[in-house]
């Protein structure tokens, strides 16, 4: 019997040994995956934010900042031409058509947001008009003889009314010198 206690223990400590060494693996195992657990990061994405319309005040504020300039340049120019001299003509074209550039691009902007009292028709038909005068501009600074200097400008009857209507719904008064004054 001896023997057999013996054999017996000795499966029994082998057996209990394979349990530790298995739970220790086990452990080890799962303690590894504590330690160190897959982390996943949610990227959380920024709303692109609505834009919004500029107010009466800022409208105002940019209407005449568009517009002031080219209205200075196109006094400056009827005062450099009046002497009816192509050369006048000529030399002062493209001043006139660079201010005309600059307001007509101010106006055509796609990323300005006009209030609602605004009828975009009417911006659209002030920027047409200062493209349309470019050309015209364009061809008196490139004519190299007073026949290639023949010019004349659309009607400004639509822009007229449209800037009268724009200034009108955003507190302007009528006068583009006085409101002008100041720019």
């Amino acid at each position: 019997m001896g023997k057999t206690r013996m054999k017996l223990s000795t499966i029994a400590l082998a057996s209990a040994l394979g349990m530790v060494m298995l739970a220790g693996c086990t452990t080890a195992a799962t303690n590894n995956s504590a330690a160190a657990p897959a982390t996943t990061q949610t990227v959380t994405p920024t709303p692109t934010p609505t834009p919004e319309a500029m107010t009466v005040e800022a409208a105002a504020d940019y209407y005449l900042d568009t517009v002031c300039p080219a209205n200075a340049a196109s006094a400056a120019w009827n005062a450099n031409t009046a002497s009816g001299q192509f050369e006048a003509y000529k030399v002062n074209a493209q001043p006139l058509a660079d201010a005309y550039a600059a307001a007509a691009a101010r106006f055509d902007d796609p990323s300005v947001l006009w209030p609602e009292v605004i009828d975009l028709a009417d911006i659209t038909t002030l920027s047409d008009t200062y493209y349309g005068d470019i050309s015209v501009l364009q061809g008196l600074a490139n004519a190299t003889s007073e026949a290639e200097a023949a010019f004349t400008f659309a009607s400004r009857d639509a822009s007229a009314t449209a800037s009268q209507k724009v200034r009108a719904r955003l507190g302007l008064g009528a006068d583009t010198t006085a409101s002008c004054a100041d720019r």
